[in-house]
């Protein structure tokens, strides 16, 4: 029996998640499979970590094929689902005798993933014990069950930590994810966790120190304690106390916590035990929508909790959510200005609302008038109190208060990242040629693909590849970048996008809100070019393209008010110290825009 488990991350042109890809799951699964006894430890791989995180779908399918797989296993979340489901029916036709089972936190009863012939069996709940019971059916060759679900939770002193097994080991500068305890108290109508399993269970205190002493060995940046919210801990002192005596290093430690709960006695032991920040949910100042989803807040232990936290100099991350029931434009601002007011806004974190299948709120929706996407990340799209153009406005007035971008800008990447991948390529010369090559090596085109075509450039074979590339790797993001001194005839780049863009794709979605010449995100176009003539055309009518504006020596002297507007700037070429010294005082803040 082998058994491949596989977790994708959040797709995205640049590295912004990659870090926060971390199949901890899947190393739950495979420890507790190999404890229990229901597989062996060689019989298991968690997929690769380049491989999951920089290849595209066709590198994925070749791991699974080249090896005598006999069951592939995905971790589910909102933004890989669609790919999950796309990568098992590819499975499926490589070798229909492969058993594809699905879980994770997207999974649960009515899923459309139990209306696919491709899948087998979908895991629903936390998935050791599940797993382990599909993993007995399979080996002693009875039927598979559609649905697996633990009837009880697990006892969590019987799960290994698959780090201290050595089944995940840290990369480096990435954090270490560590859970402390299992189940929450609170009843958040728009959260699928509470659902699961009631009540409070708790992993053995003695995996602190062990955990504790792994991340000192590996140099490893901060600790995530991944507890729902850990202040809610029965002897709370006790295990800061306890956070207190392992953390002799001081490793900073990430956690999320109520604020109303936090006293001068617990923010001191914080500080001590290493916390250098906390997600603290406030969602609203509005205290009927805050009632409509089931939560409730303390204004002034509220705002007490927050400031002993910033004496003690833990940054508080302040989670605030758009397009909530009974919240108006009005109300939205005010919880802005609310956080603002306690000086927290650096470090506010702003989430459009999903309507999570499974949860209650989303059972709800049609009552409290409230329409949403069908699709990952199923955002509210409207409310009886905000049209869709609040909503808009409502993120044109996040930028403009935080002095931010709402949304990251996108940027062509002018290399690969790992050997074996192809992230960028240059079409401007021999183009025919490399595109055979890569169209007869589907399994090298990564995760993200950046082309780079000029003038000379054969659009129609262009095309051509981009229909192939769209069915070989249909999740790949895709940046075309145009070198050009002459702005690009939009005609001419909707020809081309046509063969690309992939519409459903979750990265289109997550842009929703933006205002934006292209609408369109899975696939980018770029103008690149030195001609300030052409760059300064951008500054005065919306074009199609980004603009990417190639560095020269004139351009500090002539095209200062184009590099005040922060256009992606491409340095390709050596410049000295004063010039490099004054680009950065005017990309300051917006370094990732040089390129």
């Amino acid at each position: 029996m082998s058994i491949k488990l596989v977790q994708l991350p959040i797709p995205e042109v640049h590295d912004l998640y990659k870090e926060g890809n971390i199949p901890l799951a899947a190393g739950y699964l495979k420890s507790f499979a190999i404890k229990s006894g229901a597989a062996e430890e060689q019989e298991i791989e968690v997929i690769a970590r380049d491989l999951a995180n920089y290849a595209g779908d066709a590198a994925i399918l070749k791991w699974v094929k080249e090896s005598k797989t006999g069951i592939v296993g995905f971790t589910s979340y909102m933004w890989n689902i669609d790919r999950n489901l796309y990568l098992a029916q590819k499975i499926k036709e490589i070798n229909p005798r492969i058993t594809v089972v699905l879980g994770g936190p997207e999974i649960n009863y009515g899923h459309r993933a139990l209306k696919e012939n491709h899948i087998d069996a979908v895991i629903i709940g936390e998935g050791e014990r599940a797993f382990m019971d599909f993993l007995e059916d399979y080996k002693a060759g009875a039927t598979i069950k559609r649905v697996y679900r633990a009837d009880a939770p697990v006892d969590l002193t019987d799960i290994p930590n698959p780090y201290l097994e050595k089944i995940l080991v840290p990369y480096k500068n990435e954090s270490i994810f560590l859970e402390t305890m299992r189940g929450c108290p609170y009843q958040c109508k728009y959260c699928f966790y509470s659902k699961s399993y009631s009540g409070l269970r708790f992993f053995p205190e003695e995996n602190l120190s062990r955990m504790f002493e792994l991340a000192r060995d590996y140099r490893v940046p901060e600790i995530y304690l991944m507890d729902p919210s850990f202040n809610v801990t029965p002897g709370l002192k006790e295990r800061l106390e306890l956070l207190v005596k392992c953390n002799t290093t001081h490793i900073p430690i990430h956690t999320e916590i109520r604020l109303e709960g936090v006293t001068p006695g617990i923010a001191k032991l914080m500080q001590q035990a290493g916390f250098k920040s906390v997600e603290a949910g406030l969602q609203s100042v509005n205290e009927k929508s805050l009632a409509a989803i089931g939560r409730t807040w303390d204004r002034n232990k509220f705002v007490q909790g927050a400031k002993l936290l910033q004496r003690h100099g833990i940054d508080v991350k302040t989670g605030v959510i758009l397009g909530l029931p009974y919240d108006q434009l009005t109300d939205f601002e005010r919880t802005l200005d609310f956080v603002m007011d306690l000086s927290l806004q650096k470090s506010m974190e702003i989430y459009p609302f999903s309507m999570i299948p499974g949860t209650l709120l989303r059972d709800e929706a049609e009552s409290l008038d409230l329409t949403y996407m069908r699709h990952p990340p199923y955002w509210v799209l409207s409310t009886k109190y905000m049209g869709e153009k609040d909503i808009k406005a409502a993120v044109e007035m996040i930028e403009h208060k935080l002095e931010i971008e709402f949304f990251p800008p996108i940027i062509p990447r002018f290399h690969n990242i790992l050997p074996g991948y192809f992230h960028f390529l240059d079409l401007r010369k021999k183009a025919e040629c490399q595109l055979d090559v890569l169209s007869r090596y589907p399994e090298r085109v990564g995760h993200s693909l950046t082309l780079v075509i000029g003038q000379d450039t054969d659009m129609n074979r262009l095309r051509e590849f981009g229909k192939w590339l769209k069915e070989a790797n249909p999740f790949t993001l895709v940046q075309v970048v145009i070198d050009l001194e002459s702005v690009p005839r939009t005609e001419d780049i909707l020809r081309i996008s046509d063969s690309l863009y992939c519409p459903d794709h979750y990265f289109n979605h997550i842009h929703h809100f933006k205002i934006d010449s292209q609408q369109k995100y899975s696939v980018r176009f770029f103008h690149l070019t030195a001609n300030l003539g052409a760059a300064e055309s951008y500054l005065y009518q919306p074009q199609y393209c980004d603009l990417v504006l190639r560095y020269t020596s004139l351009l500090l002297k002539k095209g200062r008010d184009i590099l005040e507007e922060k256009p992606i700037l491409r340095i390709d070429s050596p410049i000295g110290n004063s010039e490099l010294k004054e680009i950065r005082r005017i990309y300051k803040g917006f370094e990732n825009l040089l390129v």
